[in-house]
């Protein structure tokens, strides 16, 4: 039978405008990275620290007062319950926060960067500009202070500064607070690994093993169909990354907040994809409602059952070619 296969871009990313910070991680040896930065603004290295406990106040909810993206983010349990009902399913997500992620890993446990690639399951879930629980130690951080307060990591992070020597290797950083997540409980440092919000010079920051995981999931030859939510298609990385394979896909379904913003990601994506789809079947599918009415509104439910049939048709007739049978119409 032909396994099925839907990519998922779950939700929105952050940009900060290119002209406000620019900066990049240099290769310096095999073995770690360091940290270079142009002053526009804020120091690059603070971004990274910035977003990571912004975006981890976000995604927790708290109740007194109350707080965090939402009490029960329903539409993310909808996109997920919806999409693993194909026979696998890769999530591509360019978010930094966790919040899809606590949704997806509720079906499997989070214990190491293997999990996100889910063993002996029907799903992966690919993060290729890094995640708020992401982090990478930090070499000769200079840090022999039993005191781990916020004051003493900020002041240690400062005083690195553009210096900072990180190791290359990405480790799951899964501490309940952001200052455990950026302190082991020995002396060892970490510093997010997230990407730096440039707008279309993004790098990627995601594990090799998960980008060759996409790559397998993009260059093989079984049917792949695409649904992209609130992607803007800005970032060439990703984009390139995402036609690696140069081979067709079957379907497109790109949903946005505007028809005109659906419109532009669907150039963009169409661009390095090509799209082939079964006879009498539309390659491209725009949905210009937004990802909560997509969700709630009965699309995601139509659009899941839609490419299931069409993957029951193509392997029936599959299954009378092999036989010498001509294919009913």
């Amino acid at each position: 039978m032909r396994v099925h296969r839907l990519t998922v871009q779950p939700a929105r990313f952050l940009i900060i405008p290119t002209h406000e910070v620019a900066g990049s991680f240099t290769k310096s040896s095999d073995h770690h990275w360091s940290l270079t930065y142009s002053r526009v603004g804020q120091p690059y290295w603070a971004i990274p620290l910035y977003l990571q406990h912004l975006l981890f106040v976000v995604s927790r909810w708290e109740y007194q007062p109350q707080s965090g993206y939402a009490e029960q983010p329903d539409c993310y349990d909808r996109l997920v319950n919806a999409a693993l009902q194909v026979h696998e399913v890769t999530f591509v997500s360019l978010n930094y926060d966790d919040i899809f992620d606590q949704r997806l890993f509720l079906y499997d446990r989070l214990d190491s960067m293997e999990s996100y690639l889910a063993p002996n399951k029907n799903w992966a879930l690919i993060k290729l500009h890094g995640s708020i629980n992401w982090g990478r130690q930090v070499l000769d951080p200079g840090f022999a202070s039993d005191d781990a307060s916020d004051i003493v990591l900020a002041q240690t992070f400062a005083a690195l500064g553009a210096d900072i020597k990180i190791e290359k290797t990405i480790e799951l950083r899964p501490q309940p607070t952001v200052r455990q997540m950026r302190r082991s409980s020995g002396l060892e440092l970490y510093y997010p690994a997230l990407s730096a919000p440039l707008g279309a010079d993004d790098d990627l920051v995601c594990p090799d093993e998960h980008v060759e995981y996409l790559k397998r999931i993009t260059g093989h030859w079984n049917p792949l169909d695409g649904l992209v939510i609130g992607y803007s298609g800005l970032d060439t990385s990703v984009l390139k990354l995402l036609s690696w394979g140069e081979r067709p896909i079957r379907s497109l379904t790109v949903v946005s907040e505007t028809a005109e913003h659906a419109q532009k990601t669907a150039e963009k994506l169409l661009a390095l994809v090509r799209v082939e789809p079964p006879e009498g079947v539309e390659p491209v599918t725009l949905h210009s409602n937004g990802f909560t009415s997509f969700t709630q509104a009965g699309s995601l439910t139509e659009y899941i059952a839609r490419i299931r049939s069409i993957a029951a048709k193509e392997d029936d007739r599959d299954a009378y070619r092999q036989a010498g049978l001509m294919p009913p119409e």
